[in-house]
C-alpha cells in the first residue's frame, strides 16, 4: 500500500479544530434559521407529516425523497416533492341509477302484413220477404215473412177500412220454421182461392190456402181473409228435376 504523500500546512490538531469549528458554524446557521422563520419550521413539519401519510396510503415505493433538490420546479407528475405517491384514491361504490328519460317519438308505420285466411261462414241471418197480388178492383193481397213468421194481408181498395188486415199463418199446422221466402197468388173468388207458398232454407216448398169473404154487418162491410188450412209440402225444386 503506498504511503499518503498528501501534506497539509496544518498539523493533526489544527485540522481537528477546523472541523469542529465548521460543525458549530453549521449548527448556528440552522438554529438561526429556526428562530428567524418559525413559519418555515412549521411548514417543514407539515411536509414531513404529509409525506408520512402518503407513505401509509400508497404502500411500498412511496417515499418523501430526502435527496430531492428543493430548487427543482414542481411538476404534476411528482406532485411537487413526492413522485412515487399515488395521486388518486380507490374507486368508490357505484351510485344509484338515474331517473328514466323521456319517451322518444313514435316510429314510422311499418309495411302492411299479408292478408289472413278467410274465416268460416257465420250463421244465416233472419229472413225477410214480401209479395203482392191484386185480382180485382175490390181489394189487394200481400204476403210477408219476417222474424221467422209468415203473414197474409188484405186491404179494401175503397178505403172503408184503412190499411191491411193481417192474419198470422205461422200458427197453422206443419208450418216450416225454416221458411225464408214467401209468395202469394189468387186464381178466383171463393173458398181457398188465395194461395200462399214459402221456401225454406233447405229448398222445400210448403203451401197453405185462405178464403176471401166479406165481413158481416154492421156496415161498412169490407173484405177479409179466413185461413185455417194446414201447410202442405209441395214438389220442391232440385237441380236434376225440371218437371215433377
Amino acid at each position: 500500500m503506498s504511503p499518503d504523500r498528501r501534506t497539509s500546512p496544518l498539523g493533526p490538531l489544527a485540522r481537528d479544530g477546523v472541523r469542529k469549528a465548521g460543525m458549530l458554524a453549521s449548527l448556528a446557521l440552522v438554529l438561526a434559521a429556526g428562530v428567524a422563520s418559525p413559519a418555515a419550521a412549521a411548514a417543514h413539519g407539515m411536509s414531513v407529516q404529509a409525506a408520512a401519510t402518503a407513505r401509509a396510503a400508497g404502500g411500498e415505493g412511496c417515499d418523501d425523497h430526502p435527496h430531492h433538490d428543493p430548487k427543482a420546479p414542481a411538476t404534476t407528475a411528482n406532485g411537487g416533492d413526492n413522485g412515487s405517491c399515488p395521486t388518486t384514491g380507490p374507486t368508490g361504490p357505484t351510485g344509484p341509477a338515474g331517473p328514466t328519460g323521456a319517451t322518444g317519438p313514435t316510429g314510422s308505420t311499418g309495411p302492411t302484413g299479408p292478408t289472413g285466411p278467410t274465416g268460416s261462414t257465420g250463421p244465416a241471418g233472419p229472413c225477410s220477404d214480401i209479395d203482392a197480388v191484386q185480382f180485382n178492383n175490390d181489394y189487394e193481397l200481400r204476403a210477408a215473412l219476417t222474424g221467422g213468421r209468415t203473414y197474409a194481408g188484405i186491404r179494401d181498395v175503397s178505403g172503408a177500412v184503412p190499411g191491411f188486415l193481417w192474419t198470422d199463418l205461422s200458427n197453422l199446422p206443419n208450418y216450416p220454421s225454416t221458411a225464408c221466402g214467401v209468395a202469394i197468388n189468387e186464381h178466383s173468388n171463393g173458398p181457398n182461392s188465395v194461395k200462399i207458398d214459402v221456401l225454406t232454407t233447405g229448398g222445400q216448398v210448403w203451401e197453405t190456402t185462405c178464403s176471401e169473404t166479406t165481413s158481416p154487418p154492421p156496415p161498412p162491410s169490407h173484405p177479409i181473409l179466413t185461413c185455417t188450412n194446414p201447410w202442405v209440402l209441395q214438389h220442391s225444386p232440385t237441380p236434376d228435376v225440371v218437371n215433377g
